[in-house]
């Protein structure tokens, strides 16, 4: 009640990349913009990738699949984490970073794969500042987004598009709100699922390059930082108005 209150009575609202539907549905005749962040992640240098995979002791030429984000349930991290052995049957060689642990957090990942932390297959990385991803993200082949369940569209989606990296996300409707079949691989929501999109794309070059290519265009074109300056200008003309009592 309290959260349609507020909608009814705004000058403007934003919502994030997913949940323009949950603000129609409470506010049909509401102001409204779906927020889409601005991509702005500098590439990293190949020997920033290079230095970090010697870091990680991950072979040369050894597949990476790297998740970054939270490690809060929602994020889908058990399906993706029990969808290792899957992939691992059919590509051994897959080496796993997850990148975004609490100290609480990583423990617990560790404690309960701690075969696969042992044996190289799996590394739980604890969460780093913002200007460090790009290394990580030109380390991964294949990144993912195994999100369970939620409304809003994850963050590191966004980067994922800028970054030119083949995704595989859940087919879930907050990854719909930017996501399609041309910009990622889509699939269920159980580790099976998950497990045959990576496999998919680590098999399949031709279709990860088609796939990260028109992710990353997509991107410079909707995600570019003066895209975003723009829709920030607009986004002030609009409650603006001499006359409506906004400030």
């Amino acid at each position: 009640w309290m959260e349609r209150w507020l909608l009814h009575r705004a000058d403007s609202v934003v919502s994030s990349s997913g949940l323009a539907k949950r603000v129609r549905a409470l506010a049909p005749t509401a102001r409204l913009r779906e927020w889409q962040y601005s991509g702005t992640l500098p590439a990293a240098a190949p020997e920033e990738g290079a230095a970090l995979r010697r870091d990680l002791q991950i072979a040369d030429g050894r597949p990476v699949v790297l998740y970054c984000g939270t490690f809060e349930p929602y994020q889908g991290l058990p399906e993706l984490l029990a969808a290792i052995p899957h992939v691992l049957a059919e590509i051994p060689e897959a080496a796993f970073v997850l990148v975004g642990a609490t100290e609480s957090g990583g423990t617990t990942v560790e404690r309960g794969h701690a075969d696969m932390v042992r044996n190289g297959t799996l590394r739980v990385v604890k969460r780093q500042s913002r200007e460090k991803i790009p290394a990580f993200l030109a380390l991964a082949d294949v990144v993912v987004s195994p999100r369970a369940y939620g409304d809003n569209l994850p963050l590191k989606v966004f980067d994922y598009l800028s970054a030119g990296k083949p995704i595989v996300a859940t087919d879930i409707a907050a990854h719909r709100s930017v996501l399609t079949e041309e910009r990622a691989l889509l699939t269920g929501p159980w580790s099976p699922d998950i497990a045959r999109g990576i496999v998919r794309l680590l098999r399949d070059p031709e279709l990860a390059r088609r796939i990260a290519a028109a992710g990353q265009a997509y991107a410079e074109e909707k995600l570019g930082w003066f895209s975003f300056v723009r829709a920030v200008g607009e986004l002030y003309s609009e409650i603006n108005v001499p006359g409506n009592g906004s400030c």
